[in-house]
């Protein structure tokens, strides 16, 4: 009597958890479709979990198959919050889109989406699946006007986009109020140094540092970063910057790849 109760109950507190989860308000139409879809292929195991509690009152308690059971299902849990967690993402990542449009991005520029497929960050590269109407040397930015990279090869549908902090890449940049002028040379890792900077010019940490079109490479006022340490020496004619970079790698999903901005053709 006492285990067969035991079962019932069982199986009641999976059915009011499984109904919590998918009612949630918090979550959106399109999201909260593919929970139900989630919870939809899991639905039968769970019920089958709830049957062998049933059959357990008949038979002798079987201790190890409960814990093995148990088990599985917080696997089960978790891997479906991961899943949760990653549409979220992939809704905020929209949100950031449709707030970019809001907010006139589109006034100046033309753009597609690029999904990130694949993150080198060895070699300061990404891979993107952006469609058709993407060419070598079209600047590569996010939602908020962060200035990401360039595209370095297109096969297909996928491009491959090469990071401003990658060891090729140079692009004009201003520092600081005064927009003090220089070259934003990458170093590798993520990592990437201002050369070229006036010797008399009054470099601070903590300094905006954002793209200037001065060579054609990539358009003007993309935010790349701040200064976090002025390098200067009284033998050479100018000093340089160290650079904190503000795009994030692990923070996005999508980014934007500007099309009718004029590349030269000799960038790479």
């Amino acid at each position: 009597m006492i285990k067969v109760l035991f079962s019932r109950r069982s199986r009641t507190v999976l059915f009011i958890v499984l109904l919590v989860i998918i009612s949630l308000n918090v979550i959106e139409n399109p999201i909260r479709g593919t929970v139900w879809n989630i919870f939809a292929s899991s639905q039968s195991a769970l019920w089958k979990i709830g049957d062998s509690f049933s059959d357990a009152g008949k038979e002798v308690f079987d201790a190890g198959r409960l814990k093995t059971e148990n088990e599985r299902l917080l696997l089960e849990n978790a891997e479906l919050e991961q899943k949760i967690g990653e549409l979220e993402s992939i809704q905020k990542e929209n949100e950031k889109l449709r707030e970019a449009l809001a907010f006139g991005l589109e006034e100046d520029y033309t753009f597609v989406e690029g999904e990130i497929l694949f993150k080198d960050p060895t070699q300061d590269v990404l891979v993107i699946r952006s469609g058709t109407g993407v060419k070598e040397g079209m600047p590569v930015i996010t939602s908020e006007k962060i200035a990401v990279g360039r595209i370095e090869e297109v096969i297909g549908e996928f491009s491959r986009v090469r990071l401003l902090s990658h060891t090729q890449s140079s692009v004009d940049v201003v520092v600081g109020e005064d927009r003090i002028g220089g070259v934003l040379k990458g170093r590798g890792k993520f990592q990437a140094i201002i050369e070229l900077l006036p010797q008399d010019a009054v470099i601070q940490q903590g300094d905006i540092v954002s793209t200037y079109e001065l060579g054609g490479i990539f358009p003007r006022n993309f935010l790349v970063g701040k200064v976090t340490e002025a390098i200067t020496s009284d033998v050479e004619p100018f000093q340089r910057a160290v650079l904190e970079p503000s795009f994030n790698i692990s923070l996005y999903n999508v980014l934007l790849v500007i099309t009718n901005y004029d590349v030269p053709s000799s960038i790479f």
